[in-house]
């Protein structure tokens, strides 16, 4: 990996299905109760989970020689590492029970859309971030070697 660029998107397909059957299952109550009721508010559902589904079908991570970047979905959503402040990066395992999407797990944040595989940043401040990825092992190569390539591992 010496010396390229990484850059890997992976699909929440559990995601998709999910709120794919949401906007469905939604599209039709909010149109049931429009023409039964005139009710306005069910409206909202649909869009809400339009906006979800671009936001969090896929979660693209790149590795460069200056940071490592997460981007959900079509991107309005992203978090960027910077090299310079990781202190450690390593391989861990995130369970079932702590979902999809961005979640608080305790110990840090978890960026995921499918996987129960992840890589672990340790930040110098202390902080820790899990990132799913279905190729741990081609993630974490490329976060320790753009860490070798910076001096900081």
């Amino acid at each position: 990996m010496s010396g390229e660029r990484y850059e890997h998107s992976e699909t929440g397909w559990v995601l998709i299905f999910a709120l794919g059957s949401g906007l469905v299952l939604s599209a039709a109550v909010s149109s049931l109760v429009f023409k039964l009721e005139g009710a306005r508010a069910p409206l909202l559902l649909p869009p809400l989970f339009i906006f979800l589904l671009l936001n969090f079908f896929r979660l693209t991570v790149s590795v460069d020689a200056g940071e490592v970047r997460l981007a959900f979905g079509i991107g309005l959503i992203s978090k960027r590492f910077r090299l310079e402040d990781i202190a450690a990066a390593g391989t861990a395992k995130s369970s079932f029970l702590r979902g999809w999407g961005i979640r608080y797990t305790g110990k840090g944040w978890l960026f995921n859309v499918n996987s129960r595989e992840a890589v672990e940043l340790k930040m110098k401040d202390g902080r820790e971030y899990m990132i799913g990825t279905d190729e741990p092992a081609r993630l974490l190569e490329a976060v320790q070697a753009a860490l070798n390539r910076g001096g900081t591992q």
